[in-house]
């Protein structure tokens, strides 16, 4: 029975992974800062990784060998404390959880268990500078945000180590992906939340920033598989998990009226003061991670229905 410890359990992806590897018998162990997920796995640790020390400390005080680790844990801001205003402060902590937690893990890796196999979490911010609209493996980053300045800054330390010291260490460049567990921050569940009390009656509109903003979204459950897949490789390296297609936020509210019987049109109002910042449109190309088998599952449609009717 393979073993795995899960670094961020208790977020979207942690939750989503924990019951993929309950499917394929892992005994499964998570490291998480809030408790919300605990029940599902074998054992679960409440750790602050941004005091870096703290996962080296747990690492060397439980000794467990794990064939698989998974780094899904991440600092950013505008999710975790949207009134952070120290820069010095957001600095720090990007840096201490996306970043030099990783480092300390993959150092546990090196000296006491080289066979373990790592996965780490990148995003397609990384890319956010960039003027094109479909970036692949060999795409340069150009990362502007605190968040992908830490999450490529994490892509080169492991590069050095994989490179440098034999670890398997692979890197996926995780595009937009939703599901149940998205928190009601997110505009999938906006989307979602606004129409269902729309069709329940107890709202009559609600509003959308954008129309017609572009997103590659896929469906989560479909990435966490990717995530396992990619350890089960023979060498370890960088991809890109995407959808490979646009969407536009109208495109929700389509699939959700003909599923629903009810017209988008007449209840949700377009309001760009809604806007926090402007983003240009990311598309990532999956066709390296495809070549090696992985194929998304879940089409768009597929997805938001799911979502609406609280479906993993």
């Amino acid at each position: 029975m393979k073993k795995a410890l899960i670094i961020g359990s208790e977020g979207q992806d942690g939750k989503l992974l924990t019951l993929f590897l309950k499917e394929k018998d892992y005994i499964i162990h998570g490291i998480g800062r809030e408790k919300s997920n605990e029940s599902q796995l074998d054992k679960f640790t409440l750790l602050d990784l941004n005091s870096p020390e703290n996962i080296t400390r747990y690492l060397n005080e439980k000794n467990e060998q794990y064939d698989e680790v998974y780094y899904i844990a991440a600092y950013h801001h505008s999710a975790v404390d949207s009134g952070l205003n120290d820069q010095s402060a957001l600095v720090t902590n990007s840096f201490n959880v996306n970043l030099l937690s990783f480092v300390n893990v993959l150092n546990y890796i090196q000296n006491k268990s080289i066979h373990t196999k790592v996965f780490y979490c990148s995003s397609s911010l990384i890319y956010e500078g960039i003027d094109n609209h479909v970036q692949t493996e060999e795409t340069i980053p150009q990362p502007e945000s605190i968040y992908a300045i830490t999450k490529h800054s994490a892509m080169q330390i492991a590069k050095h180590y994989r490179d440098f010291h034999g670890i398997f260490v692979t890197v996926g460049i995780l595009y937009n992906h939703e599901s149940l567990f998205r928190k009601d921050n997110f505009l999938s569940k906006i989307i979602i939340n606004g129409v269902k009390e729309i069709v329940e009656g107890s709202s009559k509109t609600f509003q959308i920033g954008n129309l017609s903003s572009q997103t590659d979204w896929g469906y989560a459950y479909d990435y966490v598989e990717a995530m396992w897949h990619l350890l089960q490789l023979e060498d370890s390296g960088e991809y890109i998990i995407s959808s490979n297609q646009l969407k536009e936020v109208k495109d929700w509210l389509e699939v959700l009226s003909e599923n629903l019987n009810f017209q988008w049109k007449e209840c949700v109002v377009e309001n760009p003061n809604l806007l926090k910042r402007k983003r240009k449109v990311l598309q990532g190309d999956n066709s390296k991670l495809k070549n090696t088998g992985w194929y998304p599952k879940t089409n768009f449609e597929e997805m938001v229905m799911k979502i609406y009717n609280n479906q993993i």
